[in-house]
């Protein structure tokens, strides 16, 4: 209901605003990638292309959003991370064209198939919706961790006060070996990933055992190759940000950080030239011939 007391001519302009959706930062965790995605969501529904794709340039999404060319390749950089927004480039020059995994958003939002967010949807729809359109309740998440398409564990809302006390990053990297700790703390620092949290005394090791495990595989392989332990991180690295891979945990980066170090040395390694031609050296000791007679 209208408030006229409180009227003003602005009203009209600004009745209409961008959608919000809040469940969006939740699963992304940053507001720039929520924003981004709702308005990406927006264009995905509207787009004629059969598979989903649509175009968009950075001015566009600018004015759209309000969002500078920083904040977009910020929120973009999360949303691909997450396994939430595809891109490809086409045409000459190059157009950037966005698709949206939809599944993916499903279930990050907490829905594991269609299926079940269609038993849900009468549900849904009888609770109160926020401007956005989106139902409250989607935004409302157990204490749970959802881990992404790229090992990402994005931690939801508490459960208030009653909630257990979590650990911080630093207290998760504090509480593994020593020998392990930068390995960890790179992958935090390089791809974003949560280390999971040290078990209770009497528990099995689990994921902190993988990561631990993990994390002296990627040591051991830069030992191999002579390279310090934090180029090599910084190597695969780049490679995952040309061509992304999944990234999971420490040691789904093993195979790819090997092929990485191997062709870095190959690539480091000075050609053999014993036995080969110098056209240089052939120079410096040529004597022309003597053309008397």
């Amino acid at each position: 209901m209208v408030n006229k007391k409180y009227a003003h001519p602005l009203d009209v302009v600004l009745d209409r605003p961008i959608a919000f959706h809040r469940g969006f930062k939740d699963i992304t965790g940053s507001t720039v990638a929520a924003l981004l995605l709702s308005q990406l969501w927006y264009w995905a529904i509207r787009t004629s292309n059969a598979e989903g794709w649509f175009y968009k340039t950075q001015e566009e999404w600018e004015h759209e959003t309000g969002l500078t060319r920083t904040e977009q390749e910020t929120a973009r950089k999360v949303l691909k991370r997450l396994g939430i927004l595809e891109e490809k480039r086409v045409g000459i020059p190059a157009q950037l064209y966005y698709r949206i995994n939809k599944q993916r958003v499903a279930e990050l939002l907490g829905f594991q198939s269609a299926e079940t967010l269609q038993s849900g949807k009468s549900s849904l729809q009888e609770s109160t919706k926020q401007d956005c359109g989106i139902p409250t309740n989607i935004n409302r998440y157990s204490e749970t961790t959802a881990e992404n398409t790229y090992g990402e564990q994005t931690e939801t809302a508490s459960l208030g006060a009653d909630a257990p006390a979590r650990a911080s990053i630093d207290e998760r990297i504090a509480a593994y070996p020593a020998d392990v700790r930068e390995g960890v703390q790179l992958m935090h620092d390089l791809f974003n990933l949560i280390p999971p949290e040290k078990p209770a005394p009497g528990e099995k090791g689990g994921e902190f055992a993988k990561w631990i495990n993990g994390v002296r595989g990627l040591i051991k392989a830069a030992q191999e190759y002579k390279i310090p332990f934090e180029r090599a991180m910084k190597l695969a690295h780049q490679r995952w940000n040309q061509s992304p891979f999944t990234v999971s945990h420490p040691g789904a980066l093993l195979k790819a950080m090997t092929g990485v170090l191997a062709q870095h040395a190959q690539s480091q390694t000075p050609p053999n030239n014993d036995n080969e031609f110098s056209l240089a050296e052939h120079l410096k000791n040529f004597k022309p011939r003597s053309t008397k007679t």
